[in-house]
Order: C-alpha cells, then structure tokens, then sequence
C-alpha cells in the first residue's frame, strides 16, 4: 500500500478595511504642478452660435516658479482628441510665450473659442483644423461624426504643455454634445 503525505493548507484571512457609501472615493493626489480643462457650457449646443469657450489653468503647487507656454501655439502647447490634434492655420511668433509662475498660484494658458475649433462657425477661412496621423482623413472635429452627418455625444480632450524637458498633461475633460432637434440623446432612448 501507498504512504500519502498530507500536504496542509494555511488560509490567512484578514479583514477587508470597513466601507461605506458615505465614504467618499480614494482619489490620487494631484501632482505639484497640474493643468485643468473646462468648458463655459455644460452642453455644447453646435447648432447654435454661441460664445462657449474651452479653456486650461495651470496650477503650480511646487515651492518653485515654473515656466509655462502661454497661449495656443499646437507645438509647445496641444490639444487632442484620441488620435485628433488641433492645427492652427496660420502661426505668429506671439501665439504662445513662456510666462513665469510664482508657487501657489494659477496662471490661464489659453482660452479658445468652440464654435471657431469645432469649425461650426461659417468662416470664409478657418482658423483651425484637426489633424490625425491615420488615412483617410478624418473626421472635421472631435464632436462630428465621422463620415457620417451629425455630431457625437461628447468629446474628450486633453492638453499637453512642453515644458522644457517635460510634457505635463491635463486630466480629460469632457465636452457634452447636445444632439440636433428631434434627436434623442441615446441615455434617452
């Protein structure tokens, strides 16, 4: 007859650490220096002329200045959309200048225009276009669809700043979309 080991199984079981609803969500910290984007609306509304504008602040939370690009360049200062880049047509030596930030204090990057970077607005020459890396060509904005009539139901875009060494990125920010009259938003349905 065969001997057989017995091999034990030492279970540790620790609590869980106690949580509630109540309990507000661990959030991770925001870095010494950190860019935000928002929006005046909280629905873009592209069908409609409006004076809606996106805008980024940087925070500088470090007990050193940093400098900063100011302004929209598309080079030290970016803004994408997935694979979408935003261009500008024409570039001016003044469209972004490095600006000192004391510690402690927020400084606004830019502040630009939905109508005229969604490219709804009816302009003889645009200012800006969006660019991808990927063929065919895409679609005119991150907030139309692509190849297809209409507008999507939000945009996500995030912002990069070249800092000289280091590219510092902003957290998402979300731009809802309100569909066109007579379309249902899709929670809706």
């Amino acid at each position: 007859m065969r001997k057989w080991n017995a091999i034990g199984l030492l279970v540790l079981v620790l609590p869980a650490p106690a949580t509630t609803a109540d309990e507000p969500a661990q959030t991770k910290p925001k870095p010494p220096v950190w860019v935000h984007v928002s929006f005046s609306v909280e629905e873009y509304d592209p069908s409609t002329p409006s004076k809606a504008t996106m805008r980024c602040v940087l925070r500088n939370d470090t007990r050193r200045g940093v400098h900063v690009p100011v302004g929209f360049d598309g080079g030290y200062v970016q803004v994408q959309s997935g694979l979408m880049t935003l261009i500008k047509h024409t570039r001016e030596k003044e469209d972004a200048k490095l600006v000192w930030v004391e510690p402690g204090q927020e400084q606004v990057v830019f502040e630009l225009p939905l109508d005229d970077i969604f490219l709804v607005a009816e302009n003889n020459q645009p200012k800006w276009h969006w660019h991808w890396m990927r063929r065919p060509e895409p679609p005119r904005s991150p907030i139309h669809k692509y190849r297809q009539p209409g507008f999507l139901d939000e945009a996500i875009l995030i912002v990069s700043l070249d800092l000289g060494g280091s590219v510092l990125k902003s957290e998402a920010g979300v731009l809802k979309v309100k569909p066109p009259a007579g379309e249902q938003a899709p929670d809706e349905k």
